[in-house]
């Protein structure tokens, strides 16, 4: 693959033109407080399966869960999923990887620093609200990896959204790696 390659969704514009009934059939079983987390669970689920099929050629798209942990059977593709309000993502890449987004808005950050013992003079940056979503981005993209980071990198995606990724993968410049797709809209249907 040698490619970090991230594919996201828009979830209201998707949900509008998606069969939901082929959506639902992600849940497995599974039951959610919210038709937010509901419908998040679905499309993350729905873009892994889609991107092994159609993008890497992976006949087998079962995803399991080890460690809290999805992951598909063979874990021969490693991959990451996140969402934030409007944005459902997966991260795809050789070695394993952690990733987070985040919509960027306004909190009371004078009680989350002292929360979290930050301090701006660690890492320069234009603002306190984005030095926190960096913060939070990376410490998420963190947990999410299950071990020791190596590689990563933050950015900003579109104005309002603050995306990190990190990578199990040592010595390698992840950023020069990364490739970024939007899915429009179903093909045809939401089966895989």
């Amino acid at each position: 693959m040698d490619t970090l390659n991230i594919f996201f969704i828009r979830k209201e514009d998707f949900l509008k033109k998606a069969d939901k009934n082929s959506l639902y059939a992600f849940l497995e079983d599974k039951t959610f407080g919210s038709q937010k987390r509901k419908d998040e669970y679905c499309l993350g689920r729905f873009l892994v399966k889609y991107v092994l099929k159609k993008i890497y050629k992976q006949t087998d798209s079962e995803i399991i869960v080890e460690n809290k942990k999805p992951k598909t059977k063979d874990n021969s593709i490693k991959f990451s999923i996140s969402h934030s309000k409007d944005i459902v993502l997966a991260a795809f890449f050789d070695f394993e990887i952690g990733a987070d987004i985040e919509f960027v808005k306004d909190r009371d950050f004078d009680r989350l620093f002292k929360y979290y013992h930050l301090s701006e003079n660690k890492e320069p940056c234009a603002d306190r609200k984005e030095f926190f979503y960096r913060f939070w981005t990376q410490y998420e993209a963190q947990i999410k990896l299950q071990q020791q980071v190596k590689s990563g990198v933050t950015l900003k995606l579109f104005k309002d959204y603050m995306l990190s990724v990190c990578s199990s993968c040592s010595g390698a410049d992840i950023r020069s790696k990364l490739k970024i797709y939007e899915l429009t809209s179903p093909s045809v249907s939401t089966s895989p």
